[in-house]
């Protein structure tokens, strides 16, 4: 009998050679499986480095935005000269430099009589109180800040090639963060001359020629343990967020899933940037330990907080970020959690759009649940309050929570109109819950004990 015979109706006879079904599903299941392992190793190769490169893209825009943006750079370092704790540690500084530079104590003595010269030692205390006060008031002032700021953005070219170990070699070998006082200095000696107390004339002709009384915050070896990453990530620029957004795009177009492949991403890039502000806490107390001799460690930590502050800032946006994308991913996910929450969210949706429906509709107004409208009936009686608690909680973030500064007092206004906004909306609610047009509460009946009762539109309430 031949194969054509043997081939049940209706169907042709097989090929010579050629495999059945059944075989040629078990050859193919092997080849599917090898190339799916394979796509989820890479995947996971470039979920890892995608990671590590997003907080590092971080990195690279604060280096950037230093060294090319003047005004940047300049509002980086401003708070330096108006921070009392640095402030006062650079007059106690200066005033000590002055005092050594000027035998004060032996001038005062020989200018008394020898009856007087235990007058010496209280004298020489006054002065120095006074000199270190007058500096303390002149650091504190406009007129320093104004300064502090020009000068900043003078050396701007300077310090990015003391950063970078660029450009003339004499540059290079400059110190750190240094706060030159001269003209400060040179004030406080006119207001002593002005006040007879001409000790120190020859300290200000000095700084006349030379021009170089200054106080060091930041030495040379502090900012030399950060100059290589500096370095390499402001020479790399726009590099790393370039190749921080295709390693995401790529780990996402291999993954089989790509839903869990972008919340792993959300996930690591999150942990990743966690590691890096742990790091960074390390870091401050290796720039403490490194210090100057003379500097005060809390005058250290506040310049290395103030010239990072941008920097952790990003770094706690980027948090939040992957935090909220790494929650919507896995909500929009099959698992049973997820599933109930977006059930419940669901719900809650309608609820709104049909309340909302009802408000538009005038039949439909009085037909509230007593609960809403005794809740309407509270916020149109306080609706006043909850505006001046707002405007008051506002107030109280600004001065108490270390927000006096442009970025902070703009935030914090953003933050107090939407909420005036929302407060709005929820009072229009009441209105129109609450059965009135108009801007007052409605008045209770006061026929009986409990909860006043608003009587629907069109319900009668006198006789008829």
């Amino acid at each position: 009998m031949t194969d054509e015979e043997k081939a049940p109706p209706g169907q042709e006879p097989a090929a010579a050679g050629a495999q059945p079904p059944a075989a040629a599903a078990t050859v193919a299941g092997p080849t599917r499986k090898r190339l799916s392992r394979s796509r989820s190793v890479i995947a996971w190769i470039l979920i890892v480095v995608a990671s590590l490169m997003v907080p590092l893209s971080v990195i690279a825009v604060w280096a950037i935005n230093t060294t090319t943006n003047t005004d940047h750079y300049v509002e980086t370092l401003a708070p330096l000269a108006r921070d009392r704790v640095i402030t006062d540690f650079v007059a106690q500084r200066a005033t000590e430099r002055l005092f050594s530079a000027v035998q004060v104590q032996a001038k005062v003595q020989s200018a008394l009589p020898k009856r007087a010269e235990f007058l010496a030692v209280p004298l020489v205390n006054e002065v120095h109180g006074f000199v270190q006060t007058q500096l303390t008031k002149l650091l504190n002032s406009t007129f320093f800040h104004n300064l502090w700021d020009q000068v900043n953005r003078r050396s701007h070219a300077e310090v990015v090639a003391v950063l970078t170990g660029k450009g003339n070699p004499a540059i290079k070998k400059a110190n750190g963060v240094i706060v030159d006082i001269t003209p400060v200095v040179d004030k406080v000696i006119n207001e002593l001359d002005a006040r007879g107390i001409t000790v120190f004339n020859g300290v200000k002709t000095r700084l006349g020629k030379a021009n170089t009384l200054t106080v060091e915050l930041v030495s040379e070896k502090q900012i030399s343990k950060a100059r290589g990453l500096f370095r390499v990530v402001s020479d790399l620029g726009w590099a790393i967020p370039v190749a921080a957004v295709v390693l995401i795009a790529a780990a996402v177009a291999v993954a089989t899933d790509r839903r869990k492949a972008l919340l792993r991403v959300a996930v690591g890039a999150g942990l990743a940037t966690l590691f890096f502000l742990a790091s960074l806490t390390i870091g401050r107390d290796f720039f403490v330990g490194h210090a100057p001799r003379k500097v005060d460690p809390a005058v250290t930590t506040a310049v290395f907080t103030t010239i990072s502050r941008f920097l952790v800032q990003g770094l706690k946006w980027v948090v939040l970020a992957c935090v909220v994308v790494a929650v919507a991913l896995w909500l929009a996910g099959p698992s049973t959690w997820a599933r109930w929450i977006r059930a419940q969210v669901s719900r809650g949706a309608r609820w709104l759009w049909d309340q909302a429906k009802s408000l538009g509709n005038r039949e439909n107004r009085g037909r509230a649940t007593a609960g809403a409208r005794r809740a309407a009936i509270w916020t149109l009686e306080h609706k006043s309050g909850l505006r001046i608690a707002g405007a008051v909680v506002a107030g109280a973030v600004v001065v108490f929570g270390g927000n006096l500064s442009v970025s902070g007092v703009w935030d914090t206004a953003i933050i107090l109109a939407v909420y005036l906004a929302v407060v709005q909306l929820v009072v229009v609610w009441a209105r129109r819950t609450a059965g009135t047009g108009s801007s007052d509460p409605p008045e209770a009946d006061g026929g009986g004990a409990g909860a006043p009762t608003v009587p629907a539109v069109g319900e009668r309430t006198g006789p008829a």
